[in-house]
């Protein structure tokens, strides 16, 4: 990855509203996580908020500009992504 590419990636790994999370119970306390591994991507919320992350980037924008990343409630229906054989899937990051 060049620099700017570097930067971008740590914009969206700093923000968990761009990625699937998970409850973690460990303690005895519920706490919702994420990971900033690939696989675990929002890539549909991570293309309708490039704008905003490349403007952050580049320091156009504050961070505030972007989407919010309240940790769900545990009763929160939980995100699903519908794929048909007729959808068009890019598999790379848009950078």
């Amino acid at each position: 990855m060049t620099f700017e590419e570097q930067e971008i990636w740590a914009v969206i790994c700093e923000h968990g509203y761009f990625w699937r999370g998970r409850w973690d119970t460990a303690g005895g306390q519920d706490e919702w996580r994420w990971d900033c591994v690939e696989d675990s991507v929002i890539r549909l919320r991570v293309a309708e908020s490039w704008n905003t992350i490349c403007e952050v980037t580049i320091g156009d924008a504050d961070r505030s500009a972007l989407p919010g990343a309240e940790p769900p409630t545990r009763d929160a229906p939980r995100l699903k992504a519908y794929i048909t054989l007729n959808d068009e899937v890019e598999d790379d990051i848009p950078f």
